[in-house]
């Protein structure tokens, strides 16, 4: 095929229209598209000048520039064709001088093309009005983790100025490297899953640390695909350092409950031991003395023995009573034999006193537990064994003490009525507060499930301290 041919080829089939003129502007010949797109016939067309495809105000108001043209050089602009009807066709048209001195007149229709632009520019003129009248500071990525927008609000808060912002990342705005990283990784995270994102970062500002809530959602284009990403960031300072200080002043009663509660079992511990000591030894004495007098009396004298023998019951009863308060208020078996010890005593009592069936098992040997620990883990362990007796109505209680990597593991479960614990949330319930805030105190996780008729359980678990010291085994 010969060049000429292949021009002609390429003339026909292009989807621009071609128009081939003379330097003063006489039609020489025009390809198909161009008839389609005007609706002039090509023997029409071959009549006419090119200026005669023009409105005349335009070409008023923006003559054809031919002497750049002429000059040699590509002249590109966008302009209005007028239709053999009269209604106007938006084109980009290219001019150029060819070889021979002739002109070739290129057009493309951008009808679509400018309609999708007035779209864009409509939408964009739109998510500004409406994010630049919000409190929110919204921000918008490029896939390179770039900035292509910051609302004025972001801008006040960060002290950028408009120039400063678009075109770069985090890191090149002066962000600590540590945040930026973190931020375009949550950027990436949204562009490669499609997934909205939330956050709470802190940052330094001029007025010093910040907060700031963080809400990260795709924009997706007409593929499907993630074109951006934008960003709805909320200045929660206020309510973060609000946070922080009633985190730090429960920590603070915590501490202080923990404290008082150390206090108190050291009271009891004391109480108890006087009780046991002291008022065990006197009515022991006491005993003694009344047996003493007692042989010193004729037999004969029967309603005197009888009466003796009535303070001989009552003492050892009151020694029973001494003792059973003395270990209510500090078991021994606690601080002499461990937290182990004192939890399967602690079961028998309650299995005696209740008539409940009463089951303990431990797989624990020789672990050093701090006292402060198999205090707060029994009194959790009496507490609950109080509740169940006061309000489970049950038959049978199960109760276990295990280790599972490096927590000590509390369990405790009862067949009794059970209860909605959402129903009990907002009451006093002091019994199950008390529980949960020694298990907190300690480190650890309070957990209680329980369904109307089928009972309840607790799960108390708490971290063993890796640091050597005193320990109740």
């Amino acid at each position: 095929m010969k060049g000429e041919e292949w021009q002609h080829l390429l003339f026909e089939n292009s989807f621009d229209g071609i128009v081939l003129s003379v330097a003063n502007g006489d039609i020489l010949d025009a390809n198909g598209i161009t008839c389609t797109m005007l609706g002039y016939g090509k023997e029409d067309l071959l009549t006419m000048k090119i200026r005669d495809l023009f409105f005349e105000e335009d070409l008023q108001l923006a003559p054809l520039n031919y002497r750049d043209v002429l000059d040699g050089k590509t002249v590109i602009s966008k302009r209005k064709l007028k239709r053999k009807d009269g209604t106007p066709l938006l084109i980009e048209i290219n001019v150029k001088k060819i070889p021979g001195g002739n002109l070739l007149s290129v057009f493309r229709d951008i009808t679509e093309r400018e309609k999708n632009l007035q779209k864009i520019r409509e939408s964009e003129e739109s998510f500004r009005g409406l994010v630049e009248n919000i409190h929110d500071m919204i921000s918008r990525y490029d896939r390179d983790c770039r900035f292509l927008y910051m609302s004025p609000v972001g801008r006040k808060f960060l002290h950028f100025v408009p120039g400063e912002i678009v075109g770069r990342n985090l890191l090149e705005l002066g962000f600590p490297p540590a945040l930026a990283a973190d931020g375009e990784r949550l950027v990436r995270h949204v562009f490669d899953t499609g997934q909205m994102l939330h956050s709470i970062r802190e940052l330094q500002t001029p007025e010093g640390t910040a907060y700031l809530e963080t809400r990260l959602f795709p924009e997706f284009d007409d593929q499907g695909r993630v074109r951006s990403v934008i960003t709805y960031s909320h200045d929660v300072t206020e309510k973060r350092k609000a946070e922080i200080e009633l985190e730090s002043s429960r920590q603070e009663l915590r501490e202080l409950s923990s404290h008082l509660q150390n206090i108190r079992e050291e009271e009891r511990t004391a109480i108890a031991r006087e009780i046991h000591d002291e008022l065990g030894q006197q009515l022991t004495g006491l005993k003694m003395d009344i047996y003493w007098l007692s042989n010193k009396i004729a037999p004969a004298r029967e309603p005197v023995q009888h009466k003796i023998n009535d303070i001989f019951e009552l003492i050892d009863k009151t020694i029973d009573s001494v003792r059973r308060i003395a270990a209510q208020l500090r078991p021994s078996t606690l601080d002499n034999l461990g937290l182990v010890e004192a939890m399967e005593w602690q079961s028998t009592e309650f299995a005696n006193r209740t008539g409940l069936q009463m089951q303990f098992q431990s797989g624990i040997q020789d672990l050093a537990i701090p006292p402060d620990m198999a205090t707060g883990l029994f009194r959790i362990y009496q507490e609950a064994l109080t509740n169940i007796t006061r309000h489970a109505g049950a038959a049978t209680v199960s109760a276990t003490l295990e280790l599972e990597m490096d927590w000590l593991i509390l369990k405790i479960r009862d067949d009794g009525r059970g209860f909605d614990p959402a129903k009990v949330r907002n009451k006093k319930t002091w019994g199950l507060l008390g529980m949960k805030e020694r298990a907190l105190m300690m480190g650890g996780k309070y957990e209680i499930a329980s369904r109307p008729m089928e009972g309840t359980s607790i799960i108390v678990s708490v971290p063993l301290p890796h640091s050597p010291g005193k320990a109740i085994i």
